[in-house]
């Protein structure tokens, strides 16, 4: 795989795992404030997670960029990326299930550890840990998408990714009382595969000669400034969400930016403090909710109140406590090899 790809690639883990964070940061203290909030306030966190919908496709078309396009994925190379999921979302699952418990019942007993791991089996912890939970089942599809002896015609791949973003993007807006319940999984499936088609040369010729930067450039803000006058005007149509149609152009769009902007991102990416940022980011993305809930449940902080800078802050020092948090996990042998 080229240095081009590794780079984009690098950078998208690095903006995504920041973006994931600024959405559970708004989703985060809505939950447990939104009541107590005023409007302007309620608005402003709204906005910020309406605004961080983009990270978890990023990720799941990173997957589809990485591994469908390098060499066949048979089902014990997609059993090992099973097993380490799953080994996290055991480890980590019952941990976060148990702090749960915790909070609500002030005591620690061996049942409680009993209870949460029962409840991790049953995806009853901390929601954000969906996301691993996706992709157990992600990883079990991988060689069904794997083509060996040849890959599919970018053509027929188009026309797959069209019928699967129709049915659970472009249809839900038009109808969304249509009587038709789809997976919700489907969705990144079909993030997976688009991942995957923006990886062939052919498609990637197209991009370069019609979809020029600035306009790429000037489509991603506008997607971005609906977003912000969806909530500030209280518009009731979904420009923002996993699978809303304009999520799909976003993410489509900084996709090819990245793998574009190769002699910028290089430098970026290049910096030691960076790679380690992305040998972290799965370690980052599990932890962070730790602090989150330690700040919300524990010291019972409120930033609905504060003003953006402050709020921006505050989601910066979650990022970099997560992330210190990581580096020393990792240096635990047994959490090092899943982390």
């Amino acid at each position: 795989m080229s240095k081009e790809k590794i780079v984009g690639v690098e950078f998208i883990r690095l903006c995504a795992t920041i973006g994931v964070i600024m959405n559970h940061v708004g989703v985060c203290w809505i939950s447990a404030y939104g009541d107590t909030a005023n409007a302007n306030g309620l608005v402003l966190f709204k906005t910020i997670n309406g605004l961080a919908f983009w990270p978890v496709p990023l990720f799941m078309m990173i997957t589809g960029f990485l591994l469908l396009s390098r060499q066949p994925i048979d089902y014990n190379k997609a059993f090992c990326y099973f097993k380490r999921i799953a080994i996290l979302l055991a480890l980590f699952g019952t941990l976060f299930a148990s702090m749960e418990l915790f909070f609500k019942t002030k005591s620690l007993t061996l049942d409680l550890f009993v209870n949460s791991f029962v409840d991790m089996i049953q995806g009853k912890t901390w929601n954000h840990l969906w996301y691993l939970y996706m992709l157990l089942g992600i990883y079990l599809i991988l060689p069904i998408f794997s083509w060996k002896n040849t890959s599919p015609h970018p053509k027929q791949l188009l026309i797959l990714l069209l019928i699967i973003f129709f049915f659970i993007s472009i249809l839900p807006c038009v109808k969304q009382d249509i009587g038709i319940v789809f997976p919700l999984s489907l969705v990144y499936v079909g993030y997976l595969l688009l991942g995957y088609f923006l990886s062939i040369e052919e498609v990637k010729d197209w991009c370069s000669c019609y979809l020029k930067d600035e306009y790429c450039v000037f489509i991603i803000l506008f997607l971005f400034a609906l977003v912000v006058i969806e909530y500030v005007f209280d518009i009731q149509f979904r420009f923002s969400g996993y699978t809303s149609p304009f999520t799909v152009m976003q993410v489509t769009l900084m996709f090819i930016m990245a793998m574009r902007q190769r002699k910028l991102i290089d430098k970026i990416c290049c910096n030691p403090l960076v790679k380690n940022f992305n040998r972290c980011s799965l370690g980052i993305y599990i932890i962070h909710m730790v602090w989150i809930n330690l700040i919300i449940k524990v010291l019972h902080v409120n930033i609905m109140g504060l003003n953006i800078l402050m709020i921006l802050m505050v989601s910066l020092a979650i990022v970099i406590l997560s992330w210190m948090s990581v580096n020393v996990l990792i240096r635990v042998p047994i959490l090092k090899k899943y982390l």
